[in-house]
């Protein structure tokens, strides 16, 4: 039998490093995407997601100059969905 796993995916409260800082837009972007692709209809199980947190870390981020990594979204599911099958 598998343990029910709960793995929360979330964007860093107070980023201050360049790294901070590029892993809570990674973060941000991927957690709007999979939000997206849950309101649609995509997929179902998805993280709960404070979609008006990301867009503030996305939008002070984007002031910093710092924008999502490629690949993000695809590396957030693949750890999400690691997690859920431990």
């Amino acid at each position: 039998m598998k343990a029910k796993v709960s793995i929360q995916i979330a964007p860093p409260v107070d980023p201050h490093t360049p790294e901070e800082w590029q892993n809570a837009v990674d973060a941000a972007d991927a957690l709007l995407h999979i939000q997206s692709a849950e309101a649609y209809g995509f997929i179902t199980g998805a993280p709960s997601v404070n979609v008006e947190r990301c867009e503030q870390l996305l939008e002070a981020a984007r002031r910093r100059g710092v924008t999502p990594s490629a690949g993000n979204v695809e590396r957030y599911v693949a750890a999400y969905n690691e997690g859920r099958r431990k």
